[in-house]
């Protein structure tokens, strides 16, 4: 009669252990990978320049974009979801000084498209924002992925790329 007992004992030890191991979800899920690029940190005038790209006149409208693709068997399933692409623009004079918050672009992923250019307008020119000439920046783009007001699903920084504001004399054609 011991022995019965203690069989009995036995599968309900197992039997528990069975379902505790059930409620504590060790059922696995896997996440489609997902790779992001952020690359081409570009700046452009709409008026023409004699000079490099990178050398702008505090006045002119100008403009800061920034590539950034999707990669990889997650792209696919999140794209349609309409994901929010925030990219923040600031500038940081090289040497002494505050980085200033130039702005933000935003476009939303869309089905089937995988690459995404947000870009940055400033009609105004340069001057009304804060940048100054005889000025050199590093210019920084800070990336946020996901829903709006929530935290960000893919986050990324890309920083490096170097204009020189000038301001031309009075009567010297810009052009």
């Amino acid at each position: 009669m011991d022995k019965s007992r203690e069989v009995t004992r036995s599968k309900r030890s197992r039997s528990i252990s069975h379902f505790s191991d059930e409620v504590r979800g060790e059922t696995e899920a896997e996440i489609a990978p997902l790779n992001c690029l952020l690359f081409d940190l570009t700046v452009f005038s709409t008026r023409s320049s004699k000079f490099s790209g990178t050398i702008v006149n505090q006045e002119d409208a100008i403009a800061f974009a920034i590539t950034v693709e999707f990669g990889q068997s997650g792209a696919i399933a999140l794209m349609p979801l309409g994901l929010c692409i925030r990219v923040d623009f600031y500038a940081k004079p090289i040497g002494r000084g505050e980085a200033l918050d130039l702005g933000y672009a935003i476009v939303h992923t869309t089905a089937n498209q995988f690459i995404y250019t947000p870009t940055l307008q400033i009609e105004s020119g340069l001057k009304t924002i804060g940048l100054v000439a005889n000025q050199t920046y590093r210019i920084t783009a800070l990336l946020r992925v996901g829903a709006a007001d929530y935290p960000a699903f893919v986050t990324g920084v890309l920083e490096g790329l170097i204009i020189q504001v000038y301001s031309a004399p009075e009567g010297l054609p810009t052009k």
